[in-house]
């Protein structure tokens, strides 16, 4: 979509698009993600930069750290004592679940999921999206 979806756009133009430039320039920092919380957030930033710009860079971005997301999750149920599954690791290694501290990000993977899900419902990908979400 173009910059024009964001509200800040029709009152601010000059700002807004600032701030695109800014947000593509801080994108191009984003190196190679291997942990579930920053993959969360590239996510989530390479969504709203591909829906602000339109490039599909951003788009495949997306998905590519949904992988990540996906290979983070426990997706078998444990043979613990209490059977479990659907939550997340730190990073695809599996060698230590996520805990977050106050930090308040621990929607951050489903709602990647679900932003995935939405935005590209025709790809290949959208049901294991889906199904860890669900």
């Amino acid at each position: 979509m173009p910059v024009a979806f964001f509200p800040l756009s029709n009152k601010r133009p000059e700002l807004a698009a600032q701030a695109l430039q800014a947000a593509e320039q801080d994108w191009d920092f984003v190196t190679e993600v291997k942990d579930l919380k920053i993959a969360a957030f590239a996510v989530n930033a390479a969504i709203e930069l591909y829906r602000a710009t339109g490039k599909t860079s951003y788009a495949n971005s997306a998905v590519e750290y949904g992988k990540i997301i996906l290979a983070c999750q426990q997706r078998k149920i444990t043979s613990w004592n209490l059977p479990v599954a659907g939550f997340f690791y730190t990073t695809p290694d599996k060698k230590s679940i996520v805990h977050y501290s106050h930090d308040s990000h621990e929607q951050s993977p489903i709602v990647a999921l679900s932003q995935l899900c939405n935005l590209f419902p025709d790809h290949p990908d959208w049901i294991k999206w889906y199904s860890a979400v669900s």
